[in-house]
């Protein structure tokens, strides 16, 4: 258990990397913002389809994966609504809002996933440790483009290198949290995995189509595609290679 946790907190504070990183790339030049926004969101929404969704549906169910998927989506949906709502009318504050929205909903979903990241390697831990160290190892490899994910649009909301980087290491730590709970239940209710799963890939979800790329897409139309393409490829890389 206590390895568990304190190897699930070293690997959340990674993300911390992806959010310093961010301060360093952010506002040079549009293509590579757009490239730094389409690569993490390729990577997730291809964590999303080639190992999120199918474990969910695995473990319980299709309709309890689509009940948690769509329940992802919704409180999105209505988090979204909730921050347009008196919205100033000048477009150069209003630019800086849709930044700075897309970095907050980014970061609810990153918090979401990451507890779930932590679930499977404190479940992985309690049965068997080269099974947690597997699970701890893809956790570390995406979770610094992750990071980006939180910090660039941040970055580009003109909050400051400390503040991003202290906001995503504290999407980090929520992954120690999923992983006490992983050895406590020990994979639990299989029916309260697959929600938890499908809630956090629903809300990856609707925060990357719906907000991260669609500002990638802005910036620079080909290379934020570029990244797109190479953030799927490098999950199905991972999906075989893990």
């Amino acid at each position: 258990m206590t390895q568990a946790v304190v190897v699930s907190l070293l690997v959340g504070a990674c993300i911390g990397l992806g959010g310093a990183l961010s301060s360093l790339v952010a506002n040079r030049r549009p293509g590579l913002t757009a490239a730094l926004l389409g690569y993490p969101g390729g990577m997730v929404l291809g964590i999303v389809g080639l190992e999120a969704i199918p474990s969910a549906v695995a473990v319980a169910g299709l309709g309890w994966a689509a009940l948690g998927f769509l329940a992802g989506v919704g409180a999105m949906v209505i988090l979204h609504r909730l921050l347009l709502h008196g919205r100033p009318p000048s477009p150069v504050v209003d630019a800086r809002i849709r930044w700075l929205r897309a970095g907050f909903l980014a970061g609810m979903g990153v918090l979401l996933h990451n507890v779930m990241d932590g679930l499977g390697i404190g479940a992985g831990f309690a049965h068997e440790s080269g099974l947690g160290w597997l699970m701890a190892t893809a956790v570390l490899l995406h979770n610094l483009p992750v990071g980006l994910l939180i910090g660039v649009p941040l970055c580009m909301g003109q909050v400051t290198a400390s503040r991003v980087t202290g906001y995503t290491l504290l999407a980090g730590l929520s992954t120690p949290v999923g992983a006490l709970l992983g050895g406590v239940l020990s994979l639990g209710s299989p029916a309260g995995l697959t929600l938890g799963l499908s809630l956090a890939a629903g809300s990856l979800f609707f925060v990357i189509l719906r907000e991260l790329l669609p500002l990638a897409v802005a910036q620079h139309r080909l290379l934020a595609a570029a990244g797109t393409a190479l953030g799927l490829a490098t999950a199905a890389a991972l999906r075989l290679w893990l």
